[in-house]
């Protein structure tokens, strides 16, 4: 192993205040490879200190000798990862590297700093802030791509959370017992959920990849499992004002544990681009990280995503929606396109803004009971990458053609359906609701395009159509004549299928140029607005043509007799090209 300290500065180094620092800033020696890393190496006289009995050791900053040194990767040896809320940006606090350097940490970390040397069990440390050279873009940009594997190499994740909280300490000696947490623990748990490290981006993967995850608050140590087991203890008495307080944080917590206990069959259900938008909630001091805090977790080799801290926002969700649609060869990512795009960022059509959740319902629901087959619109074309050519920049070229037009919305059917379940069956035999609420001018125009003369009643198909297909019309039909039903085997099905209804009840119903019925997404759809089959899309894409011959992505719809295929007469050298802005 190497020093990686020099004695001279590299031109363009920032590091923080030098005055306030009686020896001359450390300055970084580059990395020998792609591969190595860094490691702070601490004094035998300073680690492994701590014991549970006696808490920490009194211990200075100007107390702690250490090194910084180069490693490969792939012959580390032990050492132990650090993850933490970075907290304030600056650095305005020092700790003395090599004996005669002075590297700028922050606050956090320098509070923190001599409670880790203590515990640090192997003698060295890898903490980002001090082991990454913050001020080389090109460099942050090529340890984050090895993030993961630093933190899945590590024999232990420390995971700093911050000071001490009353009555932890309590609950720590209460878990190995059957009885309930009294309210004081419980009061202590919210408290550590509400902390930084709870709602922050980058604590998700260190703590998912960790081999072992070891849980400080304060002089307090315990596992990240004894944690799980102290939230989950089914005595426990929440109130709603408690859960409300730390919701990001629970919500974090619970991600951790499902990826930890399974990750392989959380990443089958809902692939990485699922996984980037169900963190969208989490916080990142940049942007670009709602992305590169979650690279560790890709277990999806065909998608590759390089770190760039020299591009933007804009260019880094872009390149890795791309990725993603040219990995996986499909347009599934378009289920997390965003109803409402007004934000900071100005994003095309067919590109996600990775830094937010998307939680409005796809056109397709997962199935809770198991009896939906998946659409397939395209059928089998996928998204083909030899014949829609890559040129990077805002555009996306696909494959498809455009199969409908959109003709007229009919509002207020979802309303109906909804207070029709619900209506009690005496007011709903004495006074039965016009049908479906139709106006006369929708009633003509149904006439008109000849909805009615399909074998399937109009009535059935406005619901299959309502529901997108996620359950069966005849459930529906058997609820509006004769009322809700009464607990019995039909109980499960019957409330997953209000469920599923209530999912789209802010959704537009739409009729089509050729007839049909559409389901389209609450936005601002018009009429004339196109309804496409894009190759590698499991469902029909309302798309609105632009002036320059682009097309712009408005959302995935659902249309009558074209979700499994059936719109589909045409073979893959047949299709149109579309480009997409």
């Amino acid at each position: 192993m190497s020093v990686g300290g020099l004695p001279t500065r590299h031109p363009g180094h920032t590091t923080g205040p030098r005055e306030h620092s009686e020896f001359p800033l450390y300055v970084y020696e580059p990395l020998e490879s792609d591969q190595h890393i860094r490691l702070l190496q601490v004094s035998a006289s300073t680690f492994n200190f701590y014991n549970e009995d006696d808490g920490f050791p009194t211990l200075s900053l100007d107390e702690l000798h250490c090194e910084l040194v180069q490693v490969p990767l792939s012959h580390c040896g032990l050492y132990q990862a650090v993850s933490y809320a970075w907290g304030d940006p600056a650095q305005d606090h020092f700790v003395r590297i090599n004996g005669q350097y002075a590297l700028p940490i922050t606050r956090t970390l320098a509070n923190t700093l001599p409670q880790l040397i203590s515990i640090c069990s192997t003698g060295f440390l890898w903490i980002d802030q001090i082991c990454i050279d913050q001020s080389n873009k090109q460099e942050r940009s090529l340890q984050v791509s090895i993030m993961g594997e630093i933190y899945s190499c590590a024999l232990e994740v420390l995971i700093w959370t911050g000071g001490d909280i009353d009555w932890f300490p309590e609950m720590k000696k209460r878990l190995p017992h059957s009885d309930a947490l009294d309210l004081h623990h419980i009061e202590a748990l919210v408290q550590l959920f509400c902390r930084p490290w709870f709602s922050r981006g980058w604590t998700i993967q260190e703590a998912v990849l960790a081999n072992v995850a070891t849980v400080i608050v304060g002089s307090c140590l315990l596992s990240l499992e004894d944690l799980k087991r102290a939230w989950h203890r089914e005595s426990n008495k929440y109130s709603g004002y408690q859960l409300r307080s730390c919701q990001v944080g629970v919500a974090s917590f619970e991600v951790i544990n499902s990826l930890r206990n399974d990750r392989s069959a959380r990443f089958r259900d809902s692939g990485f681009d699922g996984l980037l938008n169900g963190l969208g909630d989490t916080r990142t001091s940049d942007v670009r990280d709602h992305v590169y805090a979650f690279l560790g977790l890709n277990q999806d080799r065909r998608i590759k995503i390089t770190p760039d801290y020299n591009a933007s926002a804009c260019e880094v969700f872009i390149n890795t929606t791309r990725a993603i649609i040219e990995g996986t060869k499909t347009l599934d990512c378009f289920r997390f396109l965003p109803f409402d795009r007004s934000g900071d960022l100005e994003l095309p059509s067919w590109v996600p803004d990775w830094s937010k959740k998307h939680s409005r319902p796809p056109v397709r629901l997962h199935s809770v009971t198991g009896d939906l087959p998946p659409f397939k619109a395209a059928k089998e074309f996928r998204h083909n990458t030899e014949l829609c050519p890559s040129l990077g920049g805002d555009v996306l070229w696909v494959l498809g053609r455009v199969i409908d037009t959109t003709e007229l919305r009919l509002p207020g059917l979802c309303s109906f359906v909804d207070k029709t379940i619900y209506m009690r069956s005496n007011v709903r035999k004495s006074a039965p609701p016009r049908f479906f609420s139709l106006t006369d001018e929708q009633v003509t125009m149904i006439d008109d395009l000849g909805l009615t003369d399909r074998a399937q009643s109009l009535r059935e198909r406005l619901l299959t159509v309502m529901v997108a297909g996620n359950c069966d019309p005849n459930s529906i039909l058997h609820m509006y004549d004769n009322g809700l039903p009464k607990r019995g085997a039909t109980e499960k099905f019957d409330s997953v299928t209000i469920h599923r209804m209530r999912k789209m009840w802010d959704y537009q119903m739409w009729l089509t140029q050729s007839g049909r019925l559409s389901l389209i997404p609450p936005i601002d759809c018009e009429k004339g607005d196109v309804i496409a089959i894009i190759h590698g899309c499991e469902t029909p894409v309302l798309m609105r043509s632009r002036e320059d011959g682009t097309y712009a992505v408005l959302g995935l719809c659902y249309l009558e007799d074209t979700m499994f295929g059936e719109a589909v007469t045409w073979e893959e050298n047949e299709a149109t090209f579309f480009q997409l802005s």
